[in-house]
């Protein structure tokens, strides 16, 4: 039986509907483009499935107030899902304002995910993208359920899917965790079509641990609690202090290959126990990058004051995956060989939230104005020259050839 393929034509279309590409897409259908979206679940938009935390000092909370006022959703996002706010020290600096915000991921997903599905302007497709054809006048988007869809210019916003591989101490398998598609295709597809170049990236989510097996009153609390939800249910914020750090014998080493891409845990690093409610038995460690076998990992975890029984419920574990070389992109995150497929978040070089909602609002301004022909609308007028997004910082992409 042959397979009837449906072609459906967009302005725009953004593949990957995390915080970047949730993003794009609402910045591109509020200056008039007709938004195609595609995400291989419409119940995880923008949803942050590793860490359930942003961290930011008080420059980037400017940063966050310049977004809002230029339209971006991250802020009344965070809001609506706040549990706590803490303020702690910075470890290893002077700093003593940096601030730690515990949210519900689900209400944070949501919140994203009525905005997308009530506008108008924004269809979505549940759907898993695994081929990409360039044209003179089109981009074609082949997808895993046979659909063709069409689109006058693309924003790639795929965070760490692209050939991504998980590691955690022996285990290796393809896809960002055990059980999700891989994306060879995709990834094989857009370097044959485009010629662009990519490097394999690393990026390490913390482990949790069973917070009933922590001596809680061994750790500290933060310098000062900005806000919490109701006193019966509220988020929890501990300190931990690593004084000591068991280095993996050699044969932990040789199997853990994601190991030799991140430095030795300093001694004396400072953790966070971050939980978003105090009636959930589990929160996460957030810190220096842990990675190894779990039974290393619990080593390593138990040397701290008040964690010496602590019992992982989820390891720590790396994800490599290809990153766009960030000299191929102007400073619009237009592609410089590609004209109108441009890159937003984690594939872009973005580590965080902030920063790949800083790229999914730039790529979806750009990308509908590159359409209307009209000037491109540039990182200084955010004021972000100060301010670090990801790899496209202005150091790699503003020397225009």
């Amino acid at each position: 039986m042959s397979v009837i393929e449906t072609v459906k034509s967009y302005d725009v279309l953004v593949i990957g509907a995390g915080c970047a590409g949730a993003e794009a897409a609402l910045a591109a259908s509020r200056l008039g483009c007709q938004v195609g979206v595609i995400n291989s679940s419409w119940d995880n938009v923008a949803k942050p499935t590793t860490n359930w935390s942003f961290s930011y000092n008080s420059d980037e909370q400017q940063l966050k107030n310049s977004l809002s006022s230029q339209g971006s959703k991250l802020e009344l996002a965070m809001k609506e899902a706040l549990v706590g706010k803490f303020q702690v020290d910075k470890p290893g600096s002077r700093e003593n304002n940096l601030y730690l915000t515990i949210f519900n991921p689900n209400v944070f997903s949501l919140y994203y995910k009525h905005l997308l599905e009530n506008n108008p302007s924004i269809t979505p497709h549940q759907d898993v993208a695994i081929g990409i054809n360039v044209t003179p006048n089109w981009f074609i988007i082949s997808t895993a359920f046979g659909l063709k869809l069409r689109a006058k210019a693309v924003i790639l916003s795929v965070g760490r899917y692209l050939n991504a591989k998980f590691h955690c101490g022996n285990l290796i398998v393809d896809g960002e965790e055990p059980g999700l598609p891989s994306s060879a295709t995709l990834a094989s597809s857009l370097k044959k079509e485009t010629g662009l170049k990519f490097f394999k990236n690393w990026s390490v989510i913390p482990p949790r641990v069973k917070l009933s097996s922590v001596f809680t009153k061994k750790l500290t609390t933060p310098n000062k609690i900005l806000s919490k939800t109701a006193s019966d249910n509220p988020a929890l914020c501990l300190c931990a202090s690593l004084t000591k750090f068991k280095k993996p014998n050699q044969q932990e080493t040789e199997l853990d290959i994601s190991a030799s891409n991140f430095p030795k845990i300093p001694g004396n690093s400072m953790f966070y126990l971050l939980s978003t409610s105090t009636e959930l038995d589990e929160a996460t460690l957030i810190g220096p990058p842990i990675s190894g076998s779990i039974e290393h990992q619990e080593k390593i975890i138990q040397t701290m004051p008040g964690l010496e029984e602590a019992k992982i419920v989820r390891p720590g574990y790396a994800v490599a995956y290809d990153c766009l070389k960030p000299q191929q992109s102007h400073s619009t995150l237009e592609c410089k060989q590609v004209p109108k497929l441009f890159l937003a978040g984690q594939v872009n070089g973005a580590s965080n939230y902030q920063q790949s909602a800083i790229q999914g609002l730039i790529a979806g301004v750009n990308v509908a104005l590159k359409l209307k022909k009209e000037e491109s609308y540039l990182n200084s007028y955010l004021k972000l020259t100060d301010f670090n997004v990801g790899n496209l910082n202005l150091g790699d992409v503003s020397h225009e050839t």
